[in-house]
């Protein structure tokens, strides 16, 4: 049997940093090949956070991810370029931490992370922590163990390096 966290109606969340972007373009093109179908109203919402340091010079998936929106195969895109804007994903994941609350905990979604493993995902796990403390009402503490649950269970997938 298929495990939840790969049905194209599971949520996705997905976060990327620099070159971590490649493997979650694989995702896209999947569903962007549901979406090309009369199965594309069985896709569940997915969100994009991604990083890169210079839009002049980082913007290299611009044109293709906005046609995976445009497609119905990635509901948005949410971009950070760190050395124009002084944003970083973590800083994207808050600022939309409600619909990542609601993606993760409240619609059983899944979150895929790709990135470097020393500063992007430690990141990444405390921005999921302080978006379940804030928006699911519970402590720090709780948080914590929340966001281990979603390890566990394979909610929360990682694909980094160092």
């Amino acid at each position: 049997t298929q495990s939840t966290w790969e049905s194209p109606a599971t949520p996705l969340v997905l976060v990327s940093a620099g070159t971590g972007l490649a493997p979650l373009l694989a995702f896209l093109h999947a569903r962007a090949d549901i979406a090309a179908t009369s199965a594309r109203d069985a896709l569940g919402p997915a969100v994009l956070f991604t990083g890169h340091r210079s839009r002049a010079t980082d913007a290299l998936y611009a044109a293709e991810l906005q046609a995976f929106v445009d497609s119905g195969a990635l509901s948005a895109v949410h971009t950070a370029f760190s050395r124009d804007d002084g944003v970083r994903v973590p800083a994207l994941l808050a600022t939309h931490g409600a619909l990542v609350h609601e993606l993760l905990w409240a619609r059983g979604g899944v979150c895929y992370v790709c990135g470097d493993a020393k500063t992007v995902a430690p990141a990444v796990l405390d921005a999921l922590i302080a978006i379940r403390a804030a928006h699911g009402g519970v402590s720090a503490a709780e948080a914590t163990v929340a966001v281990a649950a979603l390890t566990e269970s394979g909610h929360l997938r990682r694909d980094v390096w160092l």
